[in-house]
């Protein structure tokens, strides 16, 4: 299996499968060719401008900067033309504007864009939560700020691989490189506005053009009245009535079950959550033990002894017989269940 420049084995030949590197390549620059500069053996490049560490490869370990892009843009443009870039796996790119895709795909968005920055509030708080015997991963010392358009209908997330045919439209790659991001790491899809379906099948067209409602100020300012309203409207029908309206217009909703409803849920039977009950009369279901013990069967759920119902085993095991027993309970010693109820 092959080694990437960046140390990462890959069992593609031309581009790294784990972060896209061309395999021991050649860079084109404005001037000719360049050198790939990752090859560099560790411990022999020069100190990084930003934290002084020694290089070991395009980027910096520690703080992700760019000697590659640093000594592309050094070098004077050829011929009057722009200073090429470089794009995330080394290879020569043309100038890109400061907003848009970072992909290859052209970009057609005139509204929506994110910003991509490093997170400190958002690491601290996961390193706090995490295994003390997880991997260790620092925060990067130089991350700047990203920013693409978000062009529908939809948007995937992840690190660009050439391999794989993978072209993020928001390309995480870095550097710096961040270990939780996978190549398609997530999708953004544009969904149909239901609010205008909804207010027609319940009948209520008219919130939709209700001032109270307009925007989502007067939205927040009056959202106890839209609730009231809804409340009224939603307790007219049932819920079977309900979810067959919603499940028709696509509207995505949640049924809120009852203690009676919830027993009767199949799931929770085919899963000995809930189980039968033994001895309690009407009573025909109750709830598992959530206690398990390896190697030990569960016993069956039964009801809970009553008052002294087992008096006269525990007398027995005890060596009392049963002329002695029976003294006990005309002296009143011990009680009898019907006695004791009573």
């Amino acid at each position: 299996m092959a080694t990437c420049p960046k140390g990462h084995e890959s069992t593609a030949t031309d581009y790294c499968d784990e972060c896209g590197t061309p395999m021991g390549g050649v860079a084109t620059g404005p001037d000719g060719p360049l050198a790939a500069e990752a090859a560099t053996p560790a411990g022999t490049g020069d100190p990084c401008p930003e934290c002084d560490t020694s290089r070991t490869g395009r980027f910096c370990e520690v703080c992700g900067h760019d000697f590659l892009a640093a000594q592309l843009a050094e070098r004077p443009p050829a011929g009057g033309s722009p200073a090429a870039e470089l794009d995330p796996n080394g290879e020569v790119a043309t100038p890109a504007p400061p907003l848009g895709n970072a992909g290859s795909k052209p970009s057609t968005a005139t509204g929506w864009r994110v910003v991509v920055t490093a997170d400190r509030a958002y690491y601290d708080r996961m390193r706090a939560a995490a295994d003390p015997d997880a991997e260790d991963v620092a925060f990067p010392a130089y991350c700047p700020e990203r920013r693409f358009a978000l062009v529908p209908p939809q948007v995937l997330i992840g690190r660009l691989s050439r391999s794989r045919g993978i072209e993020p439209d928001i390309d995480l790659t870095g550097p710096p490189a961040d270990p939780a991001v996978s190549h398609s790491h997530a999708v953004l899809v544009v969904q149909p506005d239901r609010i205008v379906p909804l207010a027609k099948a319940i009948d209520r067209a008219d919130l939709l053009t209700d001032q109270r409602f307009a925007d989502p100020a007067a939205l927040a300012a009056n959202r106890g009245e839209l609730a009231a309203i809804l409340a009224g409207v939603f307790g007219a029908q049932p819920m079977a009535h309900w979810a067959e309206l919603l499940t028709g217009i696509n509207v995505t909703f949640g049924v809120v079950s009852g203690a009676e409803e919830v027993a009767k849920d199949p799931q929770l039977t085919a899963n000995d959550i809930v189980v039968p009950l033994e001895g309690a009369g009407t009573l025909t279901q109750t709830i598992s033990s959530p206690i398990q013990v390896h190697g030990v069967a569960k016993v069956p759920a039964r009801r809970g002894p009553g008052l002294g119902e087992h008096n006269d085993e525990v007398l027995a095991e005890l060596g009392f017989d049963a002329r002695s027993i029976a003294d006990l309970r005309a002296s009143g010693a011990v009680p009898g269940m019907e006695k004791r109820a009573a």
